[in-house]
């Protein structure tokens, strides 16, 4: 019996950067299992937090890192967190996402680690250090950042929207959320609990 995961996410989001690790494990145990990962756009629009907020996003993560491992760098706090003028804005990364793991769909899991290492570890989410991702996955940084500056395309969008539907038809108000398809079961898709992931 074939079986589907299916991972909906923001790149943004501490708890599914923290989920890596249970993600891996999970793999592991079902190395015959497909993959569909799903961008939310849950934080794909210009928002300027507040110290307050800041300092709650800083709280989650120390959480975050305590449960999974994760780390959460000084430069991430400083650069990112520290830095009010910055939107907290998904939008990049979620198009890189998707540029990158459309010419390497088997390692859409591993592009989407590389990426959200660059906020949480390397502080540093411009259009170039995206762009440098995609060189690790065979794609010249060069055409990427080209890319990069274009709106995001239909099918992006398409995903968008499957995502949401998803969430909508099984109730799902968060990301990350995990749910697995079996063929010869009739049906939507389970909805898996979320310990699964940490």
């Amino acid at each position: 019996m074939n079986k589907t995961f299916i991972l909906i996410f923001d790149p943004w989001c501490g708890w599914c950067y923290g989920a890596q690790p249970g993600l891996e494990k999970l793999a592991a145990a079902h190395p015959d299992a497909t993959w569909q990962l799903l961008p939310s756009g849950l934080f794909c629009h210009p928002d300027y937090p507040d110290d307050d907020r800041r300092a709650y996003f800083w709280q989650a993560d120390q959480k975050i890192a305590a449960l999974t491992g994760q780390p959460f760098s000084t430069a991430y706090r400083e650069r990112i967190l520290g830095d009010a003028t910055q939107a907290f804005d998904s939008s990049l990364t979620t198009l890189a996402w998707f540029l990158i793991s459309r010419s390497a769909p088997e390692k859409s899991a591993a592009i989407l680690h590389a990426l959200q290492r660059l906020r949480y570890v390397d502080g540093d989410v411009s259009l170039a250090a995206h762009a440098n991702v995609g060189e690790a996955f065979g794609i010249p940084a060069a055409s990427l950042r080209t890319a990069l500056a274009e709106p995001w395309p239909a099918e992006l969008h398409a995903l968008v929207g499957t995502a949401r539907r998803l969430m909508q038809e099984h109730g799902l108000r968060g990301v990350p959320a995990l749910l697995l398809t079996e063929t010869g079961k009739q049906g939507q898709p389970q909805v898996l609990p979320s310990q699964l992931l940490y």
